[in-house]
């Protein structure tokens, strides 16, 4: 006789795993009901609209809509309200100008409007920051849900893998690519970070499927003729997943920091603006001209504290221990 899974589900209060209701049930080929943990992406996005979130993690949201906005819209901020193009920025003799009626945060050495280049430099990083943390998440999802589901030997050969991923040293193994490939666009760089970026969401979500796969509702699908592939996707994956979502948020934040880094230590693509090589540009005038190194960095400083606090309020809202130890 298969095992009903809402058997075990009332012996632990009403969840399978800590964090994991709602449950929805679905019919097993057998006739078994099997309790099946939904993506907590629902609860993600809840949480996201400020409803479960503390007051940091609210401000957290806004400064990161802020940023997304002012990446998505950047063609229609730059070209259709301040006649600019982020590709060949007008440029004013004299320069650089201080803050003022005409340049509402000042100009570069090249008399370039630094409100114009920062908003050139958000699409930059949310291409780069985003597009490197969804294929981290890729990889990291599927190699950490396959290694937890399966154990044994798989198990140990993946993670042996992803320790020594876990190895590389950014910096080095950055300098090294760029010099070998000669590549500095946006492409090659969410390549570059989203291979390098796997490893610690394949650790958690290769300890959640770990917990999962021995539960009753995994042996019943089992029972039931499921194939690996199938229980993991429909079953295993979805219980495993809650952590990824607080983790990407720091894994965009991290890649926006390192993409900063390397635009201003030269390894970027020099024609692309972006905030890092704003503040390349402003190296030789931190006494001259404050403005030009300030925006920027504020940009880059309010962005990466905008997707901390929400990663932190995330976690909080989809970790019910944390949300019991606060009560």
């Amino acid at each position: 006789m298969v095992p009903h899974a809402h058997d075990s589900v009332k012996k632990t209060g009403g969840s399978l795993l800590l964090g994991l209701e709602p449950m929805c049930y679905r019919r097993a080929a057998m006739g078994a009901r099997t309790a099946v943990p939904m993506l907590s992406l629902g609860r993600a996005l809840r949480a996201a609209t400020g409803a479960t979130l503390p007051t940091s993690a609210r401000l957290g949201a806004l400064l990161v809509g802020v940023f997304v906005l002012a990446g998505a819209l950047e063609p229609l901020l730059t070209r259709g309200l301040l006649g600019a193009d982020c590709r060949d920025l007008p440029k004013v003799e004299g320069a650089p100008f201080p803050p003022g009626s005409g340049h509402w945060l000042g100009t570069d050495q090249e008399g370039r409007d630094l409100r114009v280049q920062i908003l050139c430099g958000a699409r930059t990083s949310l291409i780069v920051g985003v597009g490197a943390e969804l294929l981290a998440a890729v990889l990291g999802i599927a190699i950490g849900g396959w290694a937890g589901y399966k154990g044994g030997r798989v198990d140990a050969a993946l993670m042996h893998g992803t320790d020594i991923v876990l190895a590389f040293p950014f910096p080095l193994v950055a300098v090294a690519v760029v010099a070998l490939t000669q590549q500095r666009g946006p492409g090659p760089l969410v390549l570059l970070l989203g291979l390098l970026g796997w490893p610690s969401i394949a650790r958690l979500v290769r300890s959640r499927v770990l917990a999962v796969s021995r539960l009753e509702f995994i042996a019943a699908a089992r029972a039931a003729g499921a194939d690996d592939v199938r229980i993991l996707a429909r079953h295993a994956l979805p219980a495993g997943i809650t952590p990824v979502w607080a983790a990407a948020a720091a894994g965009i934040a991290g890649n926006i920091l390192a993409e900063a880094w390397l635009s201003f230590i030269g390894l970027a693509d020099g024609s692309r603006v972006s905030w890092g090589t704003i503040l390349h540009g402003a190296r030789s005038y931190v006494s001259d001209a404050w403005w030009f190194a300030l925006f920027p960095g504020l940009a880059i400083t309010l962005t990466i504290l905008g997707f901390i606090l929400l990663g932190e309020g995330l976690r909080e809202a989809l970790d019910p221990r944390i949300r019991a130890a606060a009560r």
